[in-house]
Formats: C-alpha cells, structure tokens, sequence
C-alpha cells in the first residue's frame, strides 16, 4: 500500500517531513518531493477563462485530489501521479461544456512546468499525459494509476 501524505502540505515542521527531506537528501535515484502548494498557487494564477467558481475550477480539483488520495491508498496508484492529474486535468477548459481536448491542453500545460515545479520519470508523466488526455472517454484501465 503506498504512502499518502495527510499531513499539510503548508505545514513545514512535522516530523515525517524532516525524514523524508533527509532520506532524499542521501538518494540520487528519488526525484525531490513536489512542492503541491507552489505548484498549485502557480496553475491557479496563471490565465485561464474561468471565474472562481467556475463547476471545473479549483474547487473541483480538490475534490478530485482528496477523492484520488482516497483511492489511491486502495488502489496502490502512484499519488504523485493522481495529485498531478487532479490539477492539471481540467485547467485549461475553454468552457464549462463540451470541451474536446481539454485534457490534452491540460497534460500540454503541466509539461511547462515539468523540471521547475516537479519532476516525474518520463514513464510517470506518461502515465499522467495519458490519464489527462483520455479522462472524459469513460473507459476502463487496467493500470491503477490510470483507472484512479
């Protein structure tokens, strides 16, 4: 069962975070920990055709965030992943409805911020590119990352 973060993500000084920033600090094979409140204060001010309390806005996001947390404790998928597609997945709509390619515009907007803001093996952005771009298909998957 993977790890989920439940603790804050502003909350600097818990204990957990104190060892994971030092059991990173000793590996080179582990990218660093994304910093989700950075990045999410830079998708929310960047331009985008919504008003704040658009049905596919931030609020929404978070929502699908917890609910992917949630999932994603049963499921074994990677959270970095799920938390990365909560945010990015609806963020460059161009309306409320119908919006064909909306989660490609949205896996094409988080690869601006891939290597500033966070980092993921070219395996898991493909498996975030994949899930944002077929999200609104209703298909099953069979990978957990991708079916949560």
């Amino acid at each position: 069962m993977p790890f989920v973060n439940t603790w804050s993500d502003t909350e600097t000084n818990h204990e957990n975070i104190a060892l994971l920033n030092n059991f990173n600090a000793c590996s080179t094979m582990i990218p660093p920990p994304i910093d989700f409140h950075r990045l999410w204060t830079a998708v929310t001010l960047a331009p985008n055709h919504r008003d704040p309390y658009s049905v596919h806005g931030p609020d929404h996001w978070r929502r699908v965030e917890r609910n992917g947390c949630i999932l994603a404790a049963k499921t074994g998928a990677k959270i970095d992943v799920v938390r990365l597609f909560a945010l990015f997945h609806d963020s460059r709509r161009e309306n409320e409805g119908w919006d064909p390619g909306h989660g490609k515009r949205g896996a094409e907007f988080a690869a601006t911020f891939r290597g500033r803001f966070f980092d993921l093996p070219d395996e898991d952005f493909e498996l975030f590119r994949y899930a944002c771009i077929w999200h609104t298909e209703g298909e099953h998957h069979d990978d957990p990352t991708i079916g949560t």
